[in-house]
């Protein structure tokens, strides 16, 4: 079982500034995020038990945090406008097979976040443009297991990246705008859209849709 005291020893971590100074006893009740160069924990999870050893275990030993060599299709989409809880996907498309041959992440938020972004980045590869489009937030879910019941919104954040991600390959390739919408199933009314507050693929259309 992967509890958060291993997660400290396996990620860079970061205490809270205090103007006081603190005794060893009082700085080891305070709240320790799991910050490294492509994962920002800014929400404190003091409630570990909540989690599925799955879920932890992914934030423990993520494999795929971080931007691939070649990455040529990126998606982005959060919680907050401000980006304080989302999540990027990079990909590395093989341009003959339409193929994801390498994939990686970026995440900001609770452990949630985290780990359904290793697993829509590890759910990705060596998938087809297709393919990756079928990927659901249920596929997440079973993947990432349990999560406090205010944190499963982060399943469908991580779905529409993967949207976000295959959009901006088919923009790339040169298609229009509303073959894009259709190919992807863009619509500001499903639940996906809604619960992402920020889409990098809507601020791409949106630009297009003004030159």
């Amino acid at each position: 079982m992967t509890n958060l005291d291993e997660l400290k020893k396996k990620h860079s971590v970061y205490i809270r500034n205090h103007k006081k100074k603190l005794t060893e006893e009082e700085k080891a009740t305070l709240p320790v995020f799991i910050r490294t160069r492509d994962i920002f924990q800014d929400e404190y999870d003091s409630h570990p038990n909540y989690y599925s050893d799955e879920a932890l275990d992914i934030v423990a030993n993520c494999q795929n945090a971080g931007i691939p060599e070649g990455t040529n299709a990126v998606g982005m989409t959060s919680k907050s406008k401000r980006n304080s809880i989302g999540l990027q996907l990079f990909g590395v498309l093989d341009p003959e097979t339409k193929t994801f041959v390498k994939s990686g992440f970026r995440a900001r938020g609770c452990i949630a976040m985290i780990a359904s972004a290793s697993i829509a980045a590890s759910l990705i590869h060596n998938k087809k443009l297709e393919e990756a489009l079928a990927i659901s937030a249920q596929d997440i879910k079973e993947r990432v297991g349990m999560v406090p019941s205010d944190k499963s919104y982060t399943f469908q954040v991580a779905e529409e990246a993967i949207r976000a991600l295959v959009g901006d390959a088919y923009l790339r390739e040169g298609l229009e705008a509303d073959v894009v919408k259709a190919k992807v199933k863009c619509d500001k009314n499903q639940i996906n859209c809604i619960t992402s507050e920020n889409c990098s693929l809507r601020s791409q259309f949106l630009e297009l849709k003004f030159k």
